[in-house]
């Protein structure tokens, strides 16, 4: 009787630890999806800002040279 109960606790705890892993594989793959789209909208900030800079002193040439 006492082996079957010990039996019963490891497969508890294994099904434990295998269910801890599940989840943190899972959150992994949440904040790797979550870091990529934060670098896809850092890089398309930087390029929008390098537009408006681009277009500021197309402006600036364009009042000068008037």
């Amino acid at each position: 009787m006492l082996i079957t109960w010990l039996d019963v606790s490891l497969l508890g705890l294994v099904a434990v630890l295998a269910f801890n892993l599940w989840e943190q594989n899972r959150q992994r793959v949440l904040l790797e999806n979550v870091l990529r789209d934060v670098y896809d909208l850092v890089n398309k900030h930087n390029s929008l800002a390098d537009a408006f800079v681009e277009l500021a002193n197309d402006f600036d040439e364009q009042q000068e040279n008037k």
